[in-house]
């Protein structure tokens, strides 16, 4: 029994050094070959569209019936780490019909396809590239228009060289569309080339080049885009008390055949002068050229220099003081400004739980303008269309001439006054019509004319103040007010100057699932006054497989009369319910409902409503997608109606 206890151990101990040294040379190698596939997927479907619309006594409607197979797989070349691809892709063949009181009724098949395939290439090395391309032929249905067939192709490459000091990336990307059929036919496609580089020097510094260049071709026109950005940060100390930020940007564009250049340059000095003591001085140019709406050239440049101090004392009290001085070139003449902003702010912690908050702000500038021309033309400002009937303000100041046009920035489809927005020349603002032409979000062009005082000195006095008090854990009251006043000093007022007064208070009740909201506000201006009492009220309720919401909100204005405008009232109602329930096997259940409803005493009102409910469930293999939505919406004597309903299986393998 020793004799074999002995053999066993000595096997033991020669073979356990092998084992140590086999464990110090292991390592997971990837998988390696000439083509590897893995992760090959596939699925089929079958999908059943419902949109249908009411207005004004017309109609439209379409049925869409949709059978798919879509499939997507990765693999690579040699080794995944020397070329590493995803292909994806779709083929589905599509029925639709199509009705309406206008165009009578028509219907059409179609086989479809889409694919998309993307890749990297030496992505453990310090020169990756990635690349993709795709295509999608397929057919846009809608209620509104006969449907047509829309054309996708995109394709783009990007370089990465991260050897070296300077870290460098460039790219190029090619997009383009068309349309035919249904009474479309369009074109358009892009081309985008960035390069990017980046350089630190430890701690100390760190510098970045961005440029670009973008073309646009379309029906309604082509567009240019140039860019070029650097920016350096650099710490002036050893203990970083001292910092200097430079930028430079240059942008030269052609929208729609109006040129636009512009050249900014800024300087920001930051110091920390102490533990609570901190000071920056900045410094900016600005140079724009562009035409008026003649076709003249217009140009205008300002240099401006800001200087800032700001304190604080044990977390409590902030103090801040800052001066400004501004001189720019503008309509043949030139305007100076130059003024301080000093502000306070306090915090205090109270007993039981309580805190107070208090903000002070005063601020004095004085403008003295001198112009050889009072109307200011701005052609093609990008703006983003809000929510219908919401409005967009045009400028800071002076009194708004005209709007020459509203256009679509990425087709350059001019929309129409009166149809899709209206236009008020009072509070410089452009309103968006509901149910015309313009969607919420769309980037728009927009050309107008501001008319400005030529020749006036005038001085520009704000205070502003702001408290809040936080008590008992769930209440909080807050007030504020403010005040702006401008008065003339010098020179021929051709236009009013703004005095503008804003008084509100709010209470808020905050609760695991209730939330209650009061406010009261009072507005004042030359072209403006009103009196508004809102009140709102959120509760939550969360079960252990589901979830209930509900929400409310009414407000109620009095405008008063303005000149030869007469006085008028307000009242918008907002009632929202959202319920989600999870069923058996995970199934979710989405139910929402919505009413909006706006009367004015200026004989304009609408009413909106809106029901929206979703089921997606996934037994096994295959997947369940049911949803619809019914919205009715009524604005004076005008209604309309929108249903949708979408159903579809998937079957997974």
């Amino acid at each position: 029994m020793p004799i074999k206890v002995s053999f066993i151990c000595m096997l033991f101990l020669s073979f356990f050094p092998a084992l140590a040294q086999a464990r110090e040379s292991f390592e997971i190698r990837p998988k390696q070959g000439l083509i590897l596939l893995e992760e090959f997927q596939q699925w089929v479907g079958t999908e059943y569209q419902y949109a249908g619309s009411e207005s004004g006594g017309a109609g439209a409607a379409s049925h869409t019936f949709q059978e798919r197979y879509n499939f997507s797989a990765k693999g690579a070349i040699i080794d995944p780490s020397l070329l590493r691809l995803q292909l994806a892709g779709a083929f589905w063949a599509e029925q639709i019909n199509a009705s309406s009181t206008a165009r009578g009724s028509s219907s059409s098949d179609s086989l479809e396809y889409q694919y998309s395939l993307a890749g990297t290439a030496f992505e453990r090395g310090w020169h990756p590239v990635s690349f993709t391309t795709s295509r999608t032929l397929s057919t846009v249905v809608s209620p509104y228009i006969p449907a047509y067939n829309a054309d996708n192709k995109s394709t783009g490459i990007e370089c990465s060289f991260l050897k070296g000091p300077v870290q460098t990336a460039f790219g190029y990307l090619r997009d383009s569309m068309d349309s035919s059929g249904g009474g479309v036919n369009t074109s358009a496609s892009s081309n985008q080339f960035h390069l990017s580089a980046q350089h630190s020097y430890r701690d100390i510094s760190n510098s970045g080049l961005n440029a670009n260049w973008s073309s646009q071709t379309s029906t309604g026109g082509k567009s240019e885009h140039y860019m070029i950005n650097f920016h350096n940060g650099t710490a002036l100390d050893r203990n970083k008390k001292y910092r200097l930020e430079s930028a430079l940007t240059w942008q030269d564009a052609k929208l729609v055949s109006v040129p636009q250049s512009n050249l900014d340059i800024s300087e920001l000095l930051q110091a920390r002068l102490g533990s609570a003591l901190e000071a920056s001085l900045a410094y900016a140019y600005r140079n724009n050229i562009t035409t008026d709406l003649a076709g003249h050239d217009q140009l205008s440049q300002a240099n401006s220099v800001t200087a800032s101090l700001s304190h604080r004392l044990f977390n409590n009290f902030a103090t801040r003081l800052s001066g400004h001085y501004r001189v720019s070139d503008l309509l043949g003449g030139t305007e100076e400004a130059y003024g301080g902003i000093a502000a306070v702010k306090y915090t205090r912690r109270l007993q039981a739980a309580a805190r107070l908050t208090l903000d002070l702000s005063g601020t004095r500038e004085v403008t003295d303008r001198k112009l050889k021309s009072s109307d200011l033309s701005v052609p093609n400002e990008q703006q983003t269309a809000p929510p219908q009937g919401e409005s967009i303000t045009l400028g800071t100041s002076g009194v708004l001439v005209a709007v020459n046009s509203v256009r679509n920035s990425s087709t350059g489809f001019t929309y129409t006054e009166g149809t899709d927005y209206t236009v008020d020349l009072l509070l410089r603002r452009i309103t968006i019509t509901p149910g015309g032409s313009i969607a919420p979000g769309t980037l728009l062009l927009v050309s107008y004319i501001l008319r400005l005082d030529p020749s006036v000195k005038y001085a520009t006095n704000s205070f502003s103040a702001a408290s809040a008090l936080t008590f008992l854990d769930h209440y909080i009251v807050s007030a504020f007010f403010m005040t702006q006043q401008q008065g003339f000093i010098s020179g021929q007022p051709v236009v009013d100057l703004t005095n503008v007064r804003t008084e509100s208070l709010r209470f808020q009740g905050v609760f695991p699932e209730n939330t209650y909201t009061l406010a009261y506000t009072e507005y004042f201006s030359n072209i403006s006054k009103y009196r508004d009492v809102e009140g709102g009220w959120q509760y939550i309720r969360r079960f252990t497989f589901s979830s209930l919401s509900l929400q409310l909100r009414d407000s109620y204005a009095v405008y008063d009369a303005i000149g030869a405008a007469s006085g008028y009232t307000q009242n918008n109602f907002n009632a929202t319910s959202t319920y989600r329930c999870t069923l058996l096997g995970g199934a979710q259940l989405l139910l929402s409902a919505s009413y909006a409803d706006t009367s004015s005493g200026r004989g304009v009102s609408s009413d909106f409503f809106y029901v929206n409910g979703s089921l997606q469930a996934q037994i096994n293999k295959l997947a369940i997608d049911l949803g619809g939505q019914v919205a009715w919406r009524l604005y004076g004597k005008q209604s309309s109606r929108n249903d949708y309903v979408h159903f579809g299986l998937t079957r997974y393998f």
